[in-house]
């Protein structure tokens, strides 16, 4: 017991500063800054069904416009 109180800690410590030292990575573009996007190769209209999206709950927005489009 005392050693999962101890994993769990120090899982719990390295998420929080994970999450501390992610925070400041994001880049501002510079001036003149120009975005380039690839849109070569086949788009499909509507995405396919992910399991992953669904346990996350993301899936229920694409079937709540797919109602609001009908």
């Amino acid at each position: 017991m005392m050693l999962f109180s101890i994993v769990t800690g120090l899982f719990a410590l390295f998420t929080i500063v994970g999450m501390i030292a992610s925070q400041d990575t994001t880049k501002e573009p510079e001036d003149n800054s120009v975005l380039v996007l690839n849109l070569s190769g086949q788009m499909s209209e509507r995405s396919e069904n992910n399991f992953l999206s669904q346990l996350q709950g993301s899936q229920q927005i694409v079937w709540v416009l797919t109602i609001c489009l009908k």
